[in-house]
């Protein structure tokens, strides 16, 4: 057994240096091939992905290798590799994409848009291939395209997946502004898990693009629109309260959360919240009116004792705000204080 394996361990060696090497050179080859290719020297790069793409006919390989074709101009290469792909991969509508805008590069548009509507009209019912086909569109700067890529994507998975959130990434590129606040708030519409996400992305999208406040009018106009709609969809409301807090313009928002207090019997927790921040940030009158409104819900409530506390400490800071108040003031808190110890008691 062991006369075996001495015989053996030799070759054994020098299959694993075969396999070593080989993996080597293939390793160099890309490494070369890319660098190439970021040089901008296609004819050597062509040469060395045409190459790796025989080996390894993978979606990086066909991608690199088509676009050294077509930035050498060698477009009867390009489309023979791209039908290629086509006559190999039927049910995936990417290749036909790129054959699409491979015409486009030769001005052949009535060409070119035959192959895009066939792309379209073609979607297999995969999330995935839908997703990948509207991102070509997309790269290829064909955003009419992409946009109905996934709507026809939604048609099609019947309601498995609607794409909002990608088709209003498309309308944001296109600045078709109300257009993507429709597909953020039919998403949110749908289902409120989404609330804090299109925050955060409306956040981002009005950071930078608003100088004039005009898409935030566009926001809130949109928002009533759907209150009014639909008003037992309260996170419409929430979504106009946060817009208001953005803007710091407390009383609006306090107005939607008293709203949202009386339909939805949330026994004034919410405006508390809003008497909080409002208060923070020294708005004082909106702090005291959200207050009053807990306080006047009477004192079974269970916010009752903490509004009366945050309507004395709010009336105190905004009397002694600018050290310029008076004794009427300071007597008529006076008087609130004990009314407050009388009917509370001490305690801790």
């Amino acid at each position: 057994m062991n006369l075996i394996k001495n015989l053996l361990y030799p070759y054994a060696i020098v299959f694993l240096l075969m396999i070593a090497s080989t993996a080597h050179a293939q390793t160099s080859d890309d490494q070369m091939a890319l660098e190439y290719l970021q040089n901008h020297d296609y004819d050597k790069a062509v040469i060395l992905y045409e190459k790796l793409f025989d080996k390894n006919p993978d979606q990086n390989n066909y991608t690199y290798l088509l676009y050294c074709l077509e930035e050498l101009r060698d477009m009867t290469a390009a489309e023979k590799l791209i039908k290629k792909e086509i006559k190999k991969n039927p049910d995936n509508p990417l290749f036909v994409v790129d054959l699409g805008y491979l015409y486009k590069q030769q001005n052949q548009t009535d060409k070119a848009k035959q192959q895009y509507d066939k792309a379209v009209k073609s979607l297999p019912v995969n999330q995935g291939l839908i997703s990948v086909t509207a991102n070509s569109f997309q790269q290829k700067h064909e955003l009419d395209y992409a946009t109905e890529t996934y709507l026809q994507g939604r048609k099609i998975l019947k309601g498995q997946y609607a794409f909002h959130f990608e088709i209003a990434e498309v309308y944001f590129q296109k600045q078709e502004f109300q257009k993507m606040l429709d597909e953020y708030f039919d998403a949110v519409g749908e289902n409120d898990v989404y609330k804090a996400s299109i925050e955060n992305m409306l956040q981002n999208k009005l950071a930078n693009n608003d100088e004039k406040g005009e898409k935030k009018d566009e926001v809130r106009t949109t928002l009533l629109r759907r209150i009014q709609k639909d008003p037992d969809k309260y996170v419409y409301s929430e979504l106009l309260i946060w817009l208001f807090i953005q803007e710091k313009e407390f009383n609006g928002a306090l107005v939607q959360a008293m709203a949202l207090d009386k339909r939805f019997k949330e026994e004034g927790a919410r405006v508390l919240q809003i008497g909080d921040l409002s208060a923070a940030n020294q708005d004082f009158d909106v702090a005291v009116k959200a207050y009053q409104y807990v306080i006047q819900k009477g004192p079974t409530s269970n916010q009752y004792v903490i509004a009366r506390v945050s309507l004395l400490n709010t009336l105190s800071k905004k009397i002694t705000k600018d050290d310029n108040f008076n004794l009427k003031g300071l007597a008529d808190l006076e008087k609130d204080y004990f009314s407050a110890l009388n009917e509370l008691g001490k305690n801790t």
